[in-house]
Protein backbone atom coordinates (compact mmCIF):
# COMPACT_ATOMS: atom_id res chain seq x y z
CA UNK A 1 0.00 0.00 0.00
CA UNK A 2 1.15 3.55 -0.80
CA UNK A 3 -0.21 6.81 0.08
CA UNK A 4 -0.26 9.74 -2.24
CA UNK A 5 2.33 12.31 -0.36
CA UNK A 6 5.79 12.42 -1.11
CA UNK A 7 8.49 14.57 -2.03
CA UNK A 8 11.49 13.72 -4.57
CA UNK A 9 14.74 15.38 -5.50
CA UNK A 10 16.97 14.47 -8.75
CA UNK A 11 20.35 16.04 -9.36
CA UNK A 12 22.19 15.22 -12.81
CA UNK A 13 24.98 17.16 -14.21
CA UNK A 14 26.02 16.90 -17.48
CA UNK A 15 29.44 19.19 -18.54
CA UNK A 16 28.73 21.96 -17.11
CA UNK A 17 24.95 21.89 -16.90
CA UNK A 18 23.35 20.64 -13.77
CA UNK A 19 20.00 19.45 -13.75
CA UNK A 20 17.86 19.32 -10.47
CA UNK A 21 14.05 18.01 -11.01
CA UNK A 22 11.64 17.88 -7.61
CA UNK A 23 8.65 15.82 -7.68
CA UNK A 24 5.84 16.78 -5.01
CA UNK A 25 2.80 14.66 -5.08
CA UNK A 26 -0.11 15.22 -2.37
CA UNK A 27 -3.99 13.53 -2.34
CA UNK A 28 -6.14 13.83 -5.55
CA UNK A 29 -9.08 11.53 -6.62
CA UNK A 30 -7.24 11.03 -10.22
CA UNK A 31 -4.00 11.70 -11.59
CA UNK A 32 -3.13 15.53 -11.52
CA UNK A 33 0.17 16.43 -13.29
CA UNK A 34 1.49 19.52 -13.64
CA UNK A 35 5.07 20.02 -15.89
CA UNK A 36 7.31 23.35 -15.60
CA UNK A 37 10.48 22.31 -17.65
CA UNK A 38 12.70 25.59 -18.60
CA UNK A 39 12.43 26.63 -22.20
CA UNK A 40 15.68 24.99 -23.29
CA UNK A 41 13.63 21.75 -22.82
CA UNK A 42 10.33 22.19 -23.54
CA UNK A 43 10.21 19.72 -26.04
CA UNK A 44 10.47 16.81 -23.66
CA UNK A 45 7.28 17.66 -21.57
CA UNK A 46 5.70 14.81 -23.24
CA UNK A 47 8.71 12.32 -22.23
CA UNK A 48 8.32 13.39 -18.69
CA UNK A 49 4.63 13.39 -18.63
CA UNK A 50 5.14 9.78 -19.68
CA UNK A 51 7.80 8.86 -16.83
CA UNK A 52 5.57 10.33 -14.25
CA UNK A 53 2.57 8.31 -15.46
CA UNK A 54 4.03 5.26 -15.76
CA UNK A 55 4.86 5.39 -12.00
CA UNK A 56 1.79 7.18 -10.29
CA UNK A 57 -1.91 6.51 -10.42
CA UNK A 58 -3.23 9.05 -8.23
CA UNK A 59 -2.46 12.24 -6.83
CA UNK A 60 -2.16 15.96 -7.88
CA UNK A 61 2.16 15.71 -9.04
CA UNK A 62 4.13 18.31 -9.30
CA UNK A 63 7.21 18.36 -11.74
CA UNK A 64 9.45 21.19 -11.40
CA UNK A 65 12.83 21.05 -13.75
CA UNK A 66 15.52 23.72 -13.09
CA UNK A 67 18.81 23.41 -15.50
CA UNK A 68 21.88 25.67 -13.73
CA UNK A 69 25.00 26.33 -15.83
CA UNK A 70 28.04 26.44 -13.98
CA UNK A 71 30.42 29.96 -14.03
CA UNK A 72 27.59 31.44 -14.97
CA UNK A 73 28.19 35.30 -14.96
CA UNK A 74 26.62 38.48 -16.14
CA UNK A 75 28.82 38.23 -19.03
CA UNK A 76 26.55 35.23 -20.20
CA UNK A 77 23.97 37.93 -21.83
CA UNK A 78 24.88 37.83 -26.08
CA UNK A 79 25.11 41.73 -26.41
CA UNK A 80 25.17 41.10 -29.89
CA UNK A 81 22.27 39.10 -29.84
CA UNK A 82 20.33 41.98 -28.30
CA UNK A 83 21.14 44.41 -30.46
CA UNK A 84 19.93 42.27 -33.08
CA UNK A 85 17.06 42.51 -32.03
CA UNK A 86 16.42 45.95 -31.23
CA UNK A 87 17.62 47.09 -34.61
CA UNK A 88 15.15 44.87 -35.86
CA UNK A 89 12.10 45.97 -33.78
CA UNK A 90 13.47 49.88 -35.19
CA UNK A 91 13.71 49.01 -38.53
CA UNK A 92 10.21 47.61 -38.99
CA UNK A 93 8.73 50.53 -36.91
CA UNK A 94 10.58 52.98 -39.62
CA UNK A 95 8.81 50.45 -41.95
CA UNK A 96 5.66 51.07 -40.73
CA UNK A 97 5.53 54.41 -39.83
CA UNK A 98 5.63 53.76 -36.21
CA UNK A 99 7.20 54.45 -33.08
CA UNK A 100 8.74 51.41 -31.13
CA UNK A 101 8.31 52.76 -27.91
CA UNK A 102 11.37 51.17 -26.70
CA UNK A 103 12.35 51.24 -22.81
CA UNK A 104 14.86 49.75 -20.80
CA UNK A 105 12.62 47.15 -19.30
CA UNK A 106 11.97 45.81 -23.05
CA UNK A 107 15.68 45.27 -23.64
CA UNK A 108 16.57 43.62 -20.16
CA UNK A 109 13.31 41.15 -21.00
CA UNK A 110 14.92 40.54 -24.58
CA UNK A 111 18.63 39.88 -22.69
CA UNK A 112 16.75 37.85 -20.34
CA UNK A 113 15.23 35.46 -23.05
CA UNK A 114 18.30 35.58 -25.46
CA UNK A 115 20.72 34.95 -22.21
CA UNK A 116 23.49 32.85 -23.61
CA UNK A 117 22.99 28.76 -22.89
CA UNK A 118 24.60 25.25 -23.45
CA UNK A 119 23.18 23.68 -26.66
CA UNK A 120 20.47 21.45 -26.00
CA UNK A 121 21.66 17.79 -27.01
CA UNK A 122 20.72 14.53 -26.73
CA UNK A 123 22.82 14.04 -23.67
CA UNK A 124 21.13 16.43 -21.64
CA UNK A 125 17.59 14.80 -22.83
CA UNK A 126 18.51 11.73 -21.55
CA UNK A 127 20.07 13.44 -18.15
CA UNK A 128 16.43 15.25 -17.69
CA UNK A 129 14.56 11.62 -17.73
CA UNK A 130 17.24 10.01 -15.70
CA UNK A 131 17.00 13.09 -12.83
CA UNK A 132 13.05 12.75 -13.30
CA UNK A 133 13.37 8.90 -12.24
CA UNK A 134 15.84 9.32 -9.37
CA UNK A 135 12.85 11.87 -8.15
CA UNK A 136 10.23 9.62 -8.90
CA UNK A 137 12.00 6.52 -6.99
CA UNK A 138 12.45 9.17 -3.72
CA UNK A 139 8.59 9.94 -4.04
CA UNK A 140 7.75 6.60 -3.98
CA UNK A 141 9.58 5.74 -0.98
CA UNK A 142 7.92 8.42 0.42
CA UNK A 143 4.46 7.25 -0.53
CA UNK A 144 5.61 3.84 1.11
CA UNK A 145 6.82 5.34 4.09
CA UNK A 146 3.01 6.68 4.48
CA UNK A 147 1.34 3.64 3.06
CA UNK A 148 2.74 1.90 5.84
CA UNK A 149 1.21 3.94 8.16
CA UNK A 150 -2.00 4.20 6.42
CA UNK A 151 -2.32 0.25 6.45
CA UNK A 152 -1.84 0.27 10.13
CA UNK A 153 -5.02 3.08 10.76
CA UNK A 154 -7.04 1.38 8.68
CA UNK A 155 -6.97 -1.66 10.41
CA UNK A 156 -7.53 -0.45 13.14
CA UNK A 157 -10.54 1.46 11.41
CA UNK A 158 -11.64 -2.08 10.28
CA UNK A 159 -11.59 -3.93 13.76
CA UNK A 160 -13.80 -1.15 14.89
CA UNK A 161 -16.52 -1.54 12.08
CA UNK A 162 -16.27 -5.43 12.74
CA UNK A 163 -16.44 -4.98 16.54
CA UNK A 164 -19.56 -2.75 16.35
CA UNK A 165 -20.99 -4.97 13.76
CA UNK A 166 -20.72 -7.62 16.26
CA UNK A 167 -22.70 -5.81 19.06
CA UNK A 168 -25.21 -4.51 16.60
CA UNK A 169 -26.06 -8.16 15.59
CA UNK A 170 -26.12 -9.31 19.55
CA UNK A 171 -28.66 -6.05 19.79
CA UNK A 172 -30.50 -7.33 17.02
CA UNK A 173 -31.49 -10.77 17.89
CA UNK A 174 -33.35 -9.26 21.10
CA UNK A 175 -35.21 -6.98 18.53
CA UNK A 176 -38.37 -9.06 18.24
CA UNK A 177 -38.40 -9.40 22.03
CA UNK A 178 -38.53 -5.99 22.87
CA UNK A 179 -41.01 -5.61 19.75
CA UNK A 180 -43.23 -7.91 21.44
CA UNK A 181 -43.41 -6.71 24.64
CA UNK A 182 -44.01 -3.14 23.52
CA UNK A 183 -46.67 -4.47 21.21
CA UNK A 184 -48.52 -6.43 24.43
CA UNK A 185 -47.75 -2.89 26.79
CA UNK A 186 -49.68 -1.29 24.15
CA UNK A 187 -52.82 -3.91 24.11
CA UNK A 188 -52.86 -3.58 27.33
CA UNK A 189 -53.05 -0.25 28.05
CA UNK A 190 -55.82 -0.09 25.61
CA UNK A 191 -57.58 -2.89 27.40
CA UNK A 192 -57.58 -4.56 23.99
CA UNK A 193 -57.41 -7.91 22.79
CA UNK A 194 -56.18 -9.72 19.94
CA UNK A 195 -56.73 -12.85 18.41
CA UNK A 196 -53.88 -15.44 19.92
CA UNK A 197 -53.46 -16.36 15.98
CA UNK A 198 -53.64 -12.56 14.60
CA UNK A 199 -51.24 -11.39 17.65
CA UNK A 200 -48.57 -14.27 16.47
CA UNK A 201 -48.63 -13.00 13.28
CA UNK A 202 -48.29 -9.35 13.68
CA UNK A 203 -45.30 -10.29 16.50
CA UNK A 204 -43.94 -12.63 12.59
CA UNK A 205 -44.37 -9.52 11.10
CA UNK A 206 -42.44 -7.02 13.44
CA UNK A 207 -39.53 -9.57 13.65
CA UNK A 208 -39.53 -9.80 9.68
CA UNK A 209 -39.30 -5.85 9.33
CA UNK A 210 -36.42 -5.80 11.92
CA UNK A 211 -34.49 -8.23 10.76
CA UNK A 212 -30.87 -6.70 10.00
CA UNK A 213 -29.00 -10.28 9.31
CA UNK A 214 -28.23 -9.67 5.61
CA UNK A 215 -27.07 -6.22 6.06
CA UNK A 216 -24.65 -7.22 9.41
CA UNK A 217 -23.34 -10.40 7.02
CA UNK A 218 -22.46 -7.64 4.19
CA UNK A 219 -21.27 -5.97 6.38
CA UNK A 220 -18.66 -8.59 7.32
CA UNK A 221 -17.99 -9.09 4.32
CA UNK A 222 -16.77 -6.11 3.55
CA UNK A 223 -14.98 -5.64 6.06
CA UNK A 224 -13.11 -8.51 4.77
CA UNK A 225 -12.93 -7.20 1.62
CA UNK A 226 -11.08 -4.40 3.03
CA UNK A 227 -8.57 -6.07 4.88
CA UNK A 228 -7.87 -7.82 1.88
CA UNK A 229 -7.62 -4.17 -0.14
CA UNK A 230 -5.41 -2.76 2.68
CA UNK A 231 -2.84 -5.84 2.95
CA UNK A 232 -2.84 -6.06 -1.20
CA UNK A 233 -0.09 -5.86 -3.76
CA UNK A 234 -1.73 -3.33 -5.85
CA UNK A 235 -3.37 0.50 -5.64
CA UNK A 236 -6.37 0.06 -3.69
CA UNK A 237 -7.90 3.86 -3.09
CA UNK A 238 -10.45 3.94 -5.81
CA UNK A 239 -11.57 0.51 -4.55
CA UNK A 240 -11.51 1.14 -0.48
CA UNK A 241 -13.35 4.52 -1.57
CA UNK A 242 -16.31 2.44 -3.03
CA UNK A 243 -16.11 0.18 -0.42
CA UNK A 244 -16.94 2.70 2.08
CA UNK A 245 -20.25 3.65 0.57
CA UNK A 246 -21.45 -0.38 0.41
CA UNK A 247 -20.42 -0.67 4.07
CA UNK A 248 -22.08 3.17 4.73
CA UNK A 249 -25.27 1.73 2.82
CA UNK A 250 -25.50 -1.48 4.99
CA UNK A 251 -25.36 0.92 7.71
CA UNK A 252 -27.68 3.14 7.13
CA UNK A 253 -30.23 0.46 6.22
CA UNK A 254 -29.76 -1.30 9.30
CA UNK A 255 -30.62 1.64 11.38
CA UNK A 256 -33.38 2.40 9.48
CA UNK A 257 -35.23 -1.30 10.51
CA UNK A 258 -33.81 -1.14 14.00
CA UNK A 259 -35.11 1.96 16.27
CA UNK A 260 -34.01 1.52 20.14
CA UNK A 261 -32.06 3.97 21.41
CA UNK A 262 -29.14 1.00 21.98
CA UNK A 263 -29.26 0.25 18.21
CA UNK A 264 -29.53 3.91 17.43
CA UNK A 265 -26.31 4.31 19.06
CA UNK A 266 -24.69 1.53 17.92
CA UNK A 267 -25.44 2.50 14.36
CA UNK A 268 -24.34 6.38 14.93
CA UNK A 269 -20.33 5.08 16.22
CA UNK A 270 -20.66 2.25 12.89
CA UNK A 271 -21.15 5.26 10.73
CA UNK A 272 -18.79 7.49 12.57
CA UNK A 273 -15.94 4.33 12.06
CA UNK A 274 -16.82 4.38 8.20
CA UNK A 275 -15.98 7.41 7.92
CA UNK A 276 -12.97 7.94 9.45
CA UNK A 277 -12.26 4.83 7.38
CA UNK A 278 -13.51 6.94 3.99
CA UNK A 279 -11.29 9.70 5.08
CA UNK A 280 -7.96 7.86 5.37
CA UNK A 281 -8.98 5.90 2.17
CA UNK A 282 -8.51 9.25 0.31
CA UNK A 283 -4.90 9.21 1.32
CA UNK A 284 -4.23 5.87 -0.44
CA UNK A 285 -2.98 5.60 -3.96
Amino acid sequence: MRGMTGFGRGEVTVGEVRLVVDVRTVNHKGLDLKVRLPRELAAQEHAVVRAVRGALQRGRVDVTCELETRGATRAAVDVEAVSDVVREVRRLAAALGASPGLHEGDVLRAALQLRCASPVNEDLEAALLEAVGRALTAVDAARAHEGAALERILDERLNAIARLARELAARAQQAPDRAAERLHARLAALRAELDPLALAQEIAILADRLDVTEELERLVMHVALGRELVHGAEASGRKLDFLCQELLREANTAGSKLQDAQATRLVVELKSEIERLREQAQNVE
